[in-house]
């Protein structure tokens, strides 16, 4: 063995405090299987399973690769071992390993435990029908509170998530719920039913319910499960103090966890990160993205959630380069696993190219953002339509996007999403809608935290005009870290400080604004443009003017605007008289002046 190691055939590892002993590479496995004989294949494998289960097999994962190989054997194998070897399987997300050794389990009289395990792997599937035929008639014949768990977990994925039929998913999990007699799986059991309620974008009910069910629930592995629907549905309806305060110091515990639950970390991730956003301690929460990335083991559907958040925060500081290198990774991965959206992801995706200029792109991102949209999963719709919204913004459609944020709004409001309603306010106020301003206002009362406190800062500034505090909203938003925002108000205090007879003031300004702008990796935002550019037009004259000076005819403007030939020539006329032009041929030349 020592000579085969020296020549790095094998190596030669310590784990659990076992020895193990395996090829160097798999290339190497590949090639001893294609060149050894099925006698003598199955005899290795027969020897290996035995020296397994003589060693007492009790390790996790021992029963994954004892089931193997006794399958590479051609040896029978126990159904409980099957079961429990899916289980593990499961853990790995390799479902379609899982099914097989559920299916298999079941045939050899397998019964609860191999139904329940090939549900989870059809659901890992996306084969959200199968599995709800396959799980629901298990309700009634759990064996024990564990298993009750596991069900309604199952259940919660297939029917509520899955198939989007929140209702039925409800009802079944407090079928379940009644025979239960641990209270902590009761309590948990309370948290899949928020769970179902946050897949629903029903936030306020999930949160109400699932805050109540965790404050009476002491065992680590139960709270970290529920983490993530109960944080994002507070965060969601605008206790953003409250996501904090349930998700603080809870990374750490489940890195303890990891046996028993692999996913632990990324659901406590999830949890925090949400929190941490809306609280605008943007920094924090990449700094625990990136925690994931140093784990080991991690699912790749997992890993591509991560950097999907990382995506969405790096936008929100204006580094929109970065957000894309991210945002294609994640992207890449979730096409193939839309348990996790991939929407969300593309319409991010879009976007970032949008900020960048890079409009084909952009519109390809969002047009496969619209495909791929599942309408069973709600909850992070209104958050699309925020960031398409800025594709047609910055394809100088203002008028179109300022609808759809309206929107946009509305339909978070309609569902309690308070959060995202005041977010979505913020963009309008960029975008220069006054009427957002006393609305956003109002909200603040229902949302806490810094990102809320700057939006109320710009409502104010809108209302006021004045450049003090369009300087204050300014230094609110550098201090959450979102340098489009401060650029753009920067900018406008410097317009302000110039209307007041303030050249040095407006000259600083000015300055600062330069110093945000720099930041965002060549991304420049539509408002900011507005605010910087010295002629007087209104926005319809601005949509206009800027898309006659990329070529486009009189007819064309009118079809991406939505309104008549007689209109745009109207605004074009209009625009002319502002700028000193007499013809389009020089509006190219002035805009770049």
């Amino acid at each position: 063995m020592t000579a085969l190691e020296r020549r790095s055939l094998i190596a030669v590892e310590t784990a659990d405090h076992r020895t193990l002993v395996r090829l160097a590479h798999p290339l190497f496995g590949e090639t001893l299987r294609a060149t050894m004989p099925e006698s003598l294949r199955r005899q290795v494998n027969h020897e290996l399973a035995e020296d397994l289960a003589n060693a007492g097999g009790r390790r996790r994962g021992d029963a994954l690769r004892l089931a193997v190989l006794r399958e590479a054997a051609g040896e029978p194998s126990d159904p409980g071992l099957l079961a429990e070897a899916a289980r593990n399987a499961n853990l790995l997300s390799d479902y379609r390993l899982a099914e097989r050794l559920a299916r298999a389990s079941a045939l050899g009289g397998g019964q609860f435990g191999a139904e329940l395990e090939l549900g989870r792997s059809l659901v890992g599937q996306n084969r959200f029908e199968e599995a709800a035929a396959v799980v629901i008639p298990l309700v009634g014949q759990e064996p024990s509170d564990a298993a009750r768990e596991r069900l309604a977990d199952t259940i919660t994925e297939a029917v509520g998530y899955g198939l989007g039929r929140v209702d039925e998913a409800l009802k079944v999990i407090e079928a379940i719920e009644r025979d239960v007699t641990d209270p902590a799986v009761k309590a948990f059991l309370k948290c899949h039913r928020a769970t179902v309620l946050a897949f629903a974008a029903r936030f306020v009910e999930s949160a109400e319910l699932g805050a109540a069910a965790l404050a009476s629930i002491s065992d680590d592995s139960l709270r970290v499960r529920s983490l993530t629907s109960v944080g994002i549905s507070l965060a969601m309806a605008g206790r953003i103090n409250d996501a904090l305060a349930l998700s603080e110091g809870a990374f750490k515990p489940t890195l303890a966890l990891r046996d028993r639950l692999p996913h632990a970390p990324a659901w406590a991730m999830s949890s925090r990160c949400s929190a941490l956003f809306f609280a605008g301690r943007a920094d924090e929460a990449l700094e625990l993205l990136d925690l994931i990335g140093t784990l080991t083991d991690v699912p790749a559907p997992l890993m591509a959630q991560a950097y999907a958040y990382q995506g969405r925060i790096l936008l929100f500081q204006g580094r929109a380069r970065s957000a894309v290198r991210l945002l294609n990774e994640a992207v890449t991965t979730l096409r193939d696993h839309p348990t996790v959206e991939p929407s969300w992801c593309l319409a991010h995706l879009a976007e970032a190219h949008a900020l960048l200029g890079m409009k084909e792109e952009a519109k390809t991102a969002a047009k496969e953002a619209d495909t791929l949209r599942r309408k069973e999963s709600p909850a992070f719709h209104v958050d699309e339509l925020r960031a398409l919204a800025w594709v047609d913004a910055q394809d100088n459609c203002t008028s179109s996007a300022i609808d759809q944020l309206w929107a946009a709004a509305d339909l978070a409001a309609s569902r309690g999403q308070h959060t995202f309603e005041i977010v979505i306010l913020g963009d309008l106020l960029r975008l220069g809608e006054q009427g957002a301003a006393e609305r956003s206002r109002k909200l603040t009362e229902h949302v806490d935290a810094a990102w809320s406190a700057a939006i109320a800062a710009h409502a104010a500034a809108v209302l006021s005009a004045d450049a003090v505090d369009l300087e204050t909203a300014a230094d609110a938003f550098r201090s959450i870290g979102s340098c489009p925002v401060a650029a753009e108000l920067w900018a406008a205090a410097s317009v302000a400080r110039q209307r007041d007879g303030m050249p040095a003031r407006a000259t600083e300004a000015a300055r600062h604004s330069a110093e945000m702008a720099e930041r965002c990796e060549g991304a420049r935002t539509q408002p900011l443009e507005s605010v910087v550019t010295r002629f007087p037009l209104s926005r319809r004259e601005r949509e206009t003017v800027k898309l006659a000076a990329s070529g486009a005819s009189s007819a064309q403007i009118a079809a991406v605007l939505s309104i008549s030939v007689r209109t745009v020539e109207s605004h074009l006329y209009a625009a002319f008289a502002k700028l000193g032009v007499t013809d389009r041929n020089q509006l190219a030349d002035v805009l770049r002046e």
